[in-house]
């Protein structure tokens, strides 16, 4: 089976706002945000938690499986 690492840092001193991964979109909308502060958007391009999960209102629920 395929595995993969990615690893995100940065060697600087960097504001906690900071984004240090961004995935988007072709139309340009946030998919995943991760900033230098540790917390990662779901949907959203400016997370405000640990981890913030963000949903438009025409797509389903959010689900969760163990």
């Amino acid at each position: 089976t395929p595995k993969s690492v990615l690893s995100v840092s940065t060697l600087a001193q960097a504001a906690p706002a900071t984004k240090l991964l961004t995935v988007a979109s072709t139309t340009g909308a946030s998919l995943l945000t991760v900033l230098a502060s540790g917390k990662v958007g779901i949907g959203t391009a400016t997370p405000d938690a640990v981890l913030n999960v963000s949903k438009n209102s025409g797509q389903s629920d959010l689900i969760i499986e163990a």
